[in-house]
């Protein structure tokens, strides 16, 4: 598991990765290729609401597409 970065913390990233793949990000953040058998990635999502408490967020699911 990686950790992305809080991007509200770096807004040059932020606005250069909004345009990107998230498997374009998961490769530049893990330094590591997505294995060439991957057909998914699997994000988990850390959020707070305005009151700092943690919310509850479902796992997300992306499947990859063109063999990264």
């Amino acid at each position: 598991m990686k950790l992305f970065e809080p991007l509200f913390f770096f807004p040059d990233k932020r606005a250069d990765r909004v345009k990107k793949h998230m498997s374009d990000i998961v490769v530049e953040v893990s330094k590591k290729p997505i294995p060439s058998h991957s057909r998914a990635l699997v994000f988990e999502i850390c959020a707070n609401d305005e009151n700092g408490e943690d919310v509850e967020v479902k796992k997300l699911l992306g499947s990859i597409y063109g063999g990264n």
